[in-house]
């Protein structure tokens, strides 16, 4: 009949609408989200250079060893995930980079993967109260591009932060977050918390503001939360680690020497030379 007609064409209208209403809702939400991923890649984009991976060399990791399993004929590898990787930044044009003191679990030299290059870095100092170490390439990448900490932002409860790291690959990752507290140490040091629980591949992240700028280098605590060491106190930290390894003589024999007494002279039948004590 005319009325049926007209009901149905009035629904097919409807429906119409609401898939064309629905169509521009999704373009908005994509329009929105292309817009935020725009704002979070220009942010980054001045530090992105700075950000290195760090990474045990490939001849210090051990192959998984092949296991019986019950009920099969042969024997299959366990599966223990992929080796954990550490994030640093580029502090300066002499090579060194800060990074969490959580790289002590790996044998020195390390890899620190710079953009496509894989370069040999070495320790050179840590502040395990800060949980950071400082470590220098053996050889500088071309055209290095170090992090700038002169201007750096400060830590606002609420603000949103851009957490960046890279992939045992050089890939970059973005993730962002939202600077939910700060507090002081014992030690008089400003930190912060950042929303959600951080885990370890974030440690050893760094953490710019809308603007581009740093604001702080992420330390992943075990079994707890980690925090962010603002930037100022990050720049302190790294000239402190700088000073002390140019005070500090890092040449070692590998045992003890103990000079010879009067005593040990007559003992020993020899006026001459030195007594190794002890072999480390």
């Amino acid at each position: 009949t005319p009325e049926i007609q007209d009901e149905t064409t009035e629904s097919s209208a409807i429906e119409a609408l609401r898939k064309e209403v629905s169509g521009v809702q999704s373009a908005l939400r994509r329009n929105e989200l292309q817009a935020i991923q725009a704002t979070v890649a220009d942010a980054t984009r001045r530090v992105s250079p700075a950000v290195v991976a760090v990474v045990p060399r490939i001849d210090t990791i051990e192959s998984p060893r092949r296991i019986e399993v019950y009920g099969t004929s042969g024997t299959v590898p366990p599966d223990f995930g992929m080796t954990e990787v550490l994030s640093g930044l580029l502090i300066d044009a002499e090579g060194y980079i800060l990074t969490s003191s959580r790289v002590l679990q790996y044998e020195f030299p390390v890899q620190a993967v710079y953009a496509t290059a894989r370069l040999l870095a070495d320790l050179v100092a840590t502040d395990r109260a800060e949980g950071v170490a400082l470590l220098q390439l053996r050889e500088l990448p071309s055209a290095p591009t170090p992090a700038n900490l002169t201007d750096v932002a400060e830590m606002t409860p609420g603000e949103w932060l851009i957490r960046l790291s890279r992939s045992s690959t050089g890939d970059e990752v973005r993730s962002v977050h939202i600077l939910e507290s700060t507090h002081s140490t014992g030690e008089g040091t400003i930190i912060g918390t950042l929303s959600g629980t951080g885990s370890s591949s974030m440690d050893g992240s760094t953490l710019v503001d809308a603007t581009g700028r740093i604001a702080g280098l992420y330390i992943h605590v075990p079994e707890a939360d980690g925090f962010v060491l603002p930037a100022g106190r990050v720049s302190e930290v790294a000239l402190a680690l700088k000073a002390r390894s140019l005070a500090v003589q890092r040449g070692w024999a590998g045992f003890q020497l103990q000079e010879l007494t009067a005593d040990l002279k007559e003992y020993l039948g020899d006026s001459k030379g030195a007594l190794t004590s002890s072999v480390e």
